[in-house]
């Protein structure tokens, strides 16, 4: 039975409005190409407009409920209700200057999750960055960058980090860094070391947040050297999904064999991993070794 999206974003509006265009195309039997010739795209926008990466407008709503048959009025308004709202802008449009082109699909889906799980092998984890750790990680990435510019990506990465502390369900988020992550000097021994107790006093003060290392004596483990993210939603009817990001672009995974199979890679992480309380203390260890 199909629900409206309870959640605010106006991404995960449309994720929900294109997974229930593209269960009613298959349940009448229509292939993506009859579609796309009926609202005059491409095939490829169809496939985007199934998987929330494109906006579907109101007029093509409704001439593609008409050719799947779908006639309850009740069922079409609703889905006419998700595409007015997946136009609306998100809090990340202001910051439309420096958020590149796929990455506000993901913060879209980040603002609305019950769950965020991250491994991370080189860096400390973006959520979790001072704004001078992340001024230094921005310019290495883009040594050309203009300060206004940086000035601006540090501003966004740091909005981001609200929602760890929102007083409407924040979101629990699980973070396994490699040890790597924490002695890589970025910005020097003493941003370092405002870095490694940022990330303490998150852990200390917020009960949604979890630390854990995976520590050199670790060997080797699953996934290593590969990082991503898992985004977990508050409504059974938004499957989970693992975000991958790379030099050519962001890969979003939302099969069910591809989330599984992350879903078991992140719990060999967690096993080989340090307890948070022993995470923290090797994080104090290397902070008082930061000189």
């Amino acid at each position: 039975m199909f629900k409206m999206a309870s959640g605010a974003s106006p991404t995960v509006r449309r994720r929900r409005l294109g997974a229930e265009l593209r269960r009613l195309r298959e349940r009448a039997d229509i292939l993506s190409e009859t579609a796309a010739e009926a609202i005059g795209c491409s095939q490829s926008k169809i496939s985007r407009m199934e998987t929330g990466r494109a906006p579907c407008r109101v007029e093509e709503v409704l001439a593609l409920l008409d050719l799947y048959g779908a006639a309850d009025p009740g069922h079409r308004e609703e889905l006419l209700t998700l595409s007015r709202a997946s136009h609306h802008k998100g809090w990340w449009n202001t910051f439309d200057d420096v958020v590149r082109r796929g990455f506000d699909t993901y913060v879209g889906l980040e603002g609305d999750t019950a769950t965020i799980s991250v491994y991370e092998a080189q860096v400390v984890v973006g959520l979790l960055q001072t704004p001078e750790y992340a001024r230094e990680i921005l310019r290495a990435t883009d040594p050309h960058i203009p300060d206004k510019e940086l000035d601006r990506s540090v501003a966004f990465r740091m909005e981001r980090q609200h929602i760890l502390t929102r007083a409407d369900a924040p979101p629990l988020l699980w973070a396994v860094m490699d040890e790597a992550a924490l002695r890589r000097r970025v910005g020097g021994p003493a941003q370092m070391r405002d870095q490694l107790r940022h990330i303490m006093n998150v852990v200390d003060e917020l009960p949604n947040v979890t630390v854990q290392v995976l520590p050199y004596g670790a060997g080797a483990y699953a996934g290593q050297g590969f990082p991503f993210t898992i985004l977990g939603f508050p409504d059974a009817d938004d499957p989970d999904v693992v975000y991958l990001e790379e030099l050519s672009g962001d890969l979003y995974l939302e099969k069910m064999s591809d989330v599984r199979r992350y879903r078991f890679i992140q719990d060999h992480l967690r096993v080989a991993a340090l307890s948070p309380d022993r995470s923290r203390n090797l994080m104090a260890t290397i902070c008082k070794e930061m000189t």
